[in-house]
């Protein structure tokens, strides 16, 4: 099962996390590097969705989360944020990480 961070908007693009992992666990340079990808994506089109696959992470905390977050937010805005960029995971416990750090760096419940 897939889980999403905001249902009201399917994706139109994925950037899979797998493809920023450098070693055995991402670090904040990946979400960094991940945010830097989602804010290109979303400056190259307009209404484009963009949908970050998370599915098999493990072992990262709300930081990373934050962290991915708040570049997105200050590269794009509140709205774009909440209504562009939507996370994929197959774990309902990553969701929830997800969530609490969405939640927290855009001011209220997404």
């Amino acid at each position: 099962m897939i889980y999403l961070t905001d249902m009201s908007a399917l994706p139109d693009q994925i950037i899979s996390i797998d493809d920023f992992i450098d070693g055995n666990h991402p670090n904040l340079d990946v979400a960094e590097r991940i945010a830097i990808a989602v804010v290109a994506a979303i400056t190259s089109d307009a209404h484009t969705v963009i949908g970050v696959n998370v599915n098999g992470l493990s072992g990262v905390s709300s930081s990373f989360f934050n962290l991915f977050f708040t570049i997105v937010f200050e590269a794009c805005g509140r709205e774009t944020t909440r209504d562009r960029v939507v996370v994929l995971s197959d774990s309902n416990a990553m969701s929830a990480i997800v969530q609490r750090s969405r939640e927290a760096v855009l001011g209220d419940a997404a």
